[in-house]
């Protein structure tokens, strides 16, 4: 059950980031922007997605996966409800924003709920499934956003996609718990320490770098 939680909750953030990108000529179109500005739009979900999970881990080990969860899926739904009624690129824009910002939130937890409820051979078996379970969302999400934008225009595939959102968030407030960990962890004087101890380790710097190296390659 936890194995299957952590996929819907991983698939959330995955949707969110992949599901735009076949429609971005109709979507440039409907809201009257640039092919560049449209790419922009997309783009503004990654950075949010990633500066907001330096916060969302803290809060986490604060707060226990639960709290987290409830406002990371209703924010993600709040943006992605605003990109539905979207009739600028400014509304869509804000959508995409609050849906990065949402979205670290099942994002984390599909993977540190894992390593709370299994260990050893169970807990690589579940790593493995969801590995092969982000591939294939990642192979079907065009298709599904293909499907759905033909049968109900892109602000349909949106209005599908929160409703989906809707699924999931019941389904983890049925299996979450609430628990407070580390006192500390949101603090700004803890948070500056800690993260500054991160990049100080070699490992940590090592793997962006290279992948940016190799995507620049590219």
């Amino acid at each position: 059950m936890w194995v299957v939680l952590a996929v819907f909750l991983l698939s959330c953030s995955q949707l969110a980031s992949q599901i735009y990108i076949p429609v971005l000529p109709t979507l440039g179109q409907s809201l009257a922007i640039s092919e560049t500005a449209s790419q922009a739009l997309i783009a503004s979900y990654y950075i949010t997605l990633g500066m907001s999970q330096l916060i969302t881990g803290p809060s986490r080990d604060r707060f226990g996966d639960k709290p987290v969860f409830i406002a990371g899926q209703m924010t993600l739904i709040l943006g992605t409800l605003l990109c539905t009624l979207s009739q600028n690129a400014t509304l869509f824009f804000i959508g995409r924003i609050l849906q990065g910002i949402g979205a670290a939130s099942p994002l984390l937890i599909s993977r540190t709920v894992l390593s709370s409820k299994l260990q050893g051979p169970k807990l690589k078996s579940a790593m493995a499934t969801m590995a092969i379970a982000s591939s294939l969302t990642s192979i079907l999400t065009p298709l599904i956003s293909g499907v759905l934008s033909q049968w109900f225009g892109w602000q349909g595939m949106s209005g599908v996609l929160i409703g989906y959102y809707v699924l999931v968030t019941l389904f983890g407030l049925a299996l979450l718990e609430s628990t407070t960990n580390h006192a500390n962890s949101v603090h700004p004087k803890f948070l500056v320490k800690q993260y500054r101890a991160l990049l100080n380790q070699g490992p940590f710097l090592t793997s962006p770098v290279l992948s940016g190296y190799l995507l620049f390659c590219i």
